[in-house]
């Protein structure tokens, strides 16, 4: 995910014309985001306060 958003490091300026470039942005962090629901999940506490809710 670093890989992906560092790639833009001096070109966020071409978001605003590129539709295809802001695709891909908001696909990796998206991708970032349902990565990291995994090992917030594996929490106990976490697992508790969300089993068997619509969340999951």
């Amino acid at each position: 995910m670093i890989n992906g958003i560092m790639t833009l490091s001096g070109a966020w300026d071409k978001l605003r014309t590129d539709p295809g470039l802001r695709f891909s942005v908001t696909a990796v962090g998206f991708y970032g985001m349902s990565t990291f629901e995994g090992p917030v999940m594996s929490v106990r506490e976490v697992n508790a306060l969300s089993h068997y809710t619509d969340w999951t």
